[in-house]
């Protein structure tokens, strides 16, 4: 069964998760004959997290002996090292241990865990998540010094052959083209705080410039590879956070339903159980951007694009005002079960196949639509408000928002929240696939929250904004 909206035909076997499908193209022969237990290579962090869930995570046995590397010749540098299946260790990039960021109004800890994923047809494969994290992407100073400083998290989950390279590069120029657009904003404002239309714009602004500076970059191809995008920004007297979407990657906040209890212990440590986090109640604060949703489906029909499955490209499936019409699925509280996904193709060709509707790079695939402008959502943090979510669709593609979110909450450390939905997120592709996806996850735990109600004001916080396509005369 396959399942998601990067899910390729049933059957395909194409051992690696390119975001888009060309038609023609073929698979990659996934059935060997062996079981998923065979053929995993676990890691031991995983392996251990899984064991704290109650499940188990069998090892495979050796397959591959990595070349030994050999002694440098007369004391030089030794020679380029030949490709080597990527060991275990080289599979995971993760923080050593939890952070906590204190601000004037917020404390809280954070944690981020990245799990290349196990591709059997293809074991040179790179990691293709990214992510970012800048404690003081931008700071507000007056005469006693920083008042503020603002805070960026965010995933980005690459595709195609250069998705590894769109989703680092983006990484990497993502939170200087936002920090840009605010310096912009504010030096027009005499350092008075933006407002909430205001940062929208230089969110927006942010997204399109590294969009276009990754188009004219020589040395990556993005005609048919790109990356999502989904971030956190923490801003604002208000305790307010701004999440920007492109793509299907995901944000969820963990809230509890009955009055506010803090999680600070005694002396502002954290307490050793977390009663408070126990019953926690998922908030979705993205919406995936996919063929899936009926107004990005009439948004891409406008360009002309068609929208069809797989199945229906090659005729296996007929086409009718129904199907082409779709279903609205609302991912996130359901599982896609089909695994044959509403992909967008060109009017005359069999490309570019991609089963989201936003994203950064996809040059090809721009004309039809799928461009860069995020969704944008932005809200108040609330003494209710315990865990922030930001991950890839490789930990959402077998598990529910809420499932994401009760796993957490049974830990009281970010960094052991992070390993425990990675380790479920992994052993759930086994059981269904013979591969799995790359995993990316942050986990934000908010232990306190203090609210100045002489700076609250009404600010449209909590309300979701779906960008219409701006010209900012780039």
């Amino acid at each position: 069964m396959k399942m998601g909206c990067n899910a390729s035909k049933p059957g395909g076997g194409d051992g690696g998760d390119n975001g888009y499908l060309l038609a023609k193209e073929g698979g990659g022969g996934g059935g060997s004959g062996h079981s998923h237990k065979d053929m995993m290579k676990a890691d031991p962090t995983v392996t251990q997290a899984a064991a704290q869930m109650q499940r188990s995570v069998v090892p495979p046995p050796q397959q591959h002996k990595p070349p030994q590397p050999q002694a440098p010749p007369n004391g030089h540098a030794p020679p380029p090292q030949q490709k080597t299946f990527n060991r275990a260790k080289d599979r995971v990039e993760a923080i050593k241990e939890s952070k906590a960021i204190h601000t004037k109004d917020i404390r809280c800890r954070y944690a981020y865990f990245s799990q290349r994923g196990f591709y059997p047809d293809d074991p040179f494969k790179p990691n293709q998540d990214s992510f970012c994290v800048h404690e003081a992407v931008s700071q507000i100073t007056n005469n006693q010094g920083v008042v503020r400083m603002d805070s960026l998290f965010g995933v980005f989950d690459g595709h195609g052959k250069d998705g590894h390279h769109c989703a680092r590069y983006t990484r990497h120029h993502l939170p200087g083209q936002l920090k840009r657009a605010l310096e912009r904003a504010r030096s027009k404002q005499d350092g008075a705080e933006l407002n909430r239309d205001q940062i929208h714009h230089a969110v927006v602004r942010a997204h399109v410039e590294t969009n276009r500076m990754l188009h004219q970059n020589p040395q990556i191809d993005d005609s048919l590879s790109g990356t999502t995008a989904i971030s956190i920004y923490f801003h604002g007297r208000r305790n307010r956070v701004t999440i920007a979407n492109v793509g299907d990657s995901r944000c969820v906040l963990g809230s509890t339903t009955g009055p506010p209890v803090s999680s600070i212990g005694h002396n502002g440590a954290p307490p050793e159980s977390a009663p408070t986090r126990s019953m926690l109640k998922a908030q979705p604060l993205s919406r995936d951007q996919t063929p899936y949703r009926k107004d990005e489906r009439v948004r891409i029909k406008k360009t002309g694009a068609r929208i069809l499955s797989l199945d229906q490209l090659e005729g296996l499936e007929p086409i009718n005002e129904e199907s082409e019409n779709g279903e609205e699925l609302e991912l996130g509280e359901e599982l896609d079960e089909g695994g044959d996904p509403p992909r967008v193709w060109a009017p005359n060709g069999d490309y570019p196949g991609t089963a989201f509707t936003r994203s950064i790079g996809d040059a090809m695939a721009e004309e039809l639509g799928v461009f860069a402008e995020p969704e944008m959502l932005s809200r108040e943090l609330k003494p209710n408000d315990k865990i922030l979510v930001c991950a890839s669709d490789g930990v959402f593609e077998f598990l529910t928002n809420q499932s994401v979110i009760d796993i957490c909450a049974k830990f009281n450390d970010p960094l052991e929240a992070c390993r425990a939905v990675v380790a479920e997120a992994y052993e759930l592709w086994l059981q269904y696939e013979l591969r799995t996806d790359d995993i990316t996850i942050i986990v934000i735990f908010i232990d306190e929250i203090r609210n100045d109600p002489a700076s609250r004001r009404p600010s449209g916080s909590g309300s979701y904004a779906s960008s219409k396509r701006m010209n900012f005369g780039l």
